[in-house]
């Protein structure tokens, strides 16, 4: 009997084009319990801390205007005063420490990220008073698992994401905007924020508190497009057949050697499939494809484009 797989194009038209911000709880509003104890994220749903760790470690706290432990509470804190950017509550982590400690924010975000995709991405900062040292190290990490990581020490990864250098967040009466843009690779569906350089690969001004603490609030991460190109719906330059297909697509365009073939599953990961290209176009080989769902990414410097295939196996 014949299967009938429904193929999408990789491009998502502008109907997907929305502010929606993939980060659940961005503001740490939503708790389960309001905060009794230190390094309480994991009350602030969905958000967890990566790894293991216990009451009794520097990991990341949870403060809420709602605690009835006045060193949790929202503005008046252990470590400061503050008042939420939005709300009743937000985070807070150790950036930086002499002991080389880091504390982290993970969360799992609403959506996997589209392979060529950009994302706007940003939290904001407060600095802790009285700690009087600053650093420009505030990290975005994306990654397709979440973070495991039962050290104390900066989690060994490669930031994705990194603070605009020379940007030291000294700021302890006002939020301070940590942004960048991030292209997909595909897949990702977890954030975590925090600093991921050692001790060693940071630099620190003013003060001598070998410690920074800050606040964070109004994490975003939303779609932006694709990097440099228009949208579009449909296209005279070039045609997708057979349509149904057996398996093998071919696409024909008027100029193929301006163009880039991606091909994805639903979640954005980028599928190992063969693309030929020839002089007047492309061939596409999904054969051997067991997903029912794929995507196909057809983009240039000036475009991308939305079509849909119906293969027949």
């Amino acid at each position: 009997m014949k299967k009938i797989l429904i193929l999408t194009v990789c491009l998502f038209g502008s109907s997907f084009m929305n502010a929606q911000n993939l980060v659940p709880n961005p503001s740490f509003e939503i708790y389960d319990t309001c905060p009794y104890y230190y390094t309480q994220i994991h009350l602030a749903i969905p958000w967890f801390q990566p790894g293991g760790k216990t009451f009794n470690d520097d990991a990341t706290d949870y403060y809420n205007s709602c605690a009835t432990n006045a060193n949790l509470g929202v503005p008046a804190n252990i470590e400061g005063f503050q008042y939420a950017r939005t709300g009743n509550a937000y985070a807070g982590i150790f950036i930086y420490a002499y002991d080389e400690d880091r504390g982290y924010c993970e969360v799992m975000l609403t959506d996997s990220m589209i392979a060529g995709k950009k994302y706007c991405v940003e939290y904001y900062v407060s600095l802790a008073y009285p700690y009087d040292e600053a650093t420009d190290n505030y990290h975005f990490y994306f990654s397709r698992d979440s973070l495991l990581y039962n050290g104390y020490n900066a989690i060994p990864v490669t930031p994705s994401v990194i603070n605009q250098l020379g940007n030291y967040i000294t700021d302890t009466l006002n939020w301070s905007k940590v942004s960048g843009t991030y292209i997909a690779n595909g897949g990702e569906r977890f954030l975590t924020i925090g600093n991921f350089y050692d001790n060693a690969h940071i630099d620190t001004i003013g003060g001598t508190n070998g410690s920074i603490y800050c606040y964070i609030d109004d994490v975003s991460v939303i779609d932006c497009g694709w990097s440099g190109i228009k949208e579009k719906e449909n296209s005279s330059d070039f045609k997708i057949f057979p349509n149904p297909s057996d398996g093998i697509v071919n696409i024909e365009f008027d100029n193929p050697q301006k163009y880039e073939v991606i091909v994805c599953n639903l979640l954005g990961e980028k599928i190992n499939t063969t693309i030929k290209q020839s002089k007047t176009g492309f061939t596409i080989n999904l054969i051997e494809q067991l997903n029912d769902v794929y995507i196909i990414n057809i983009q240039s410097n000036e475009i991308s484009i939305n079509k849909k295939i119906i293969l027949i196996k």
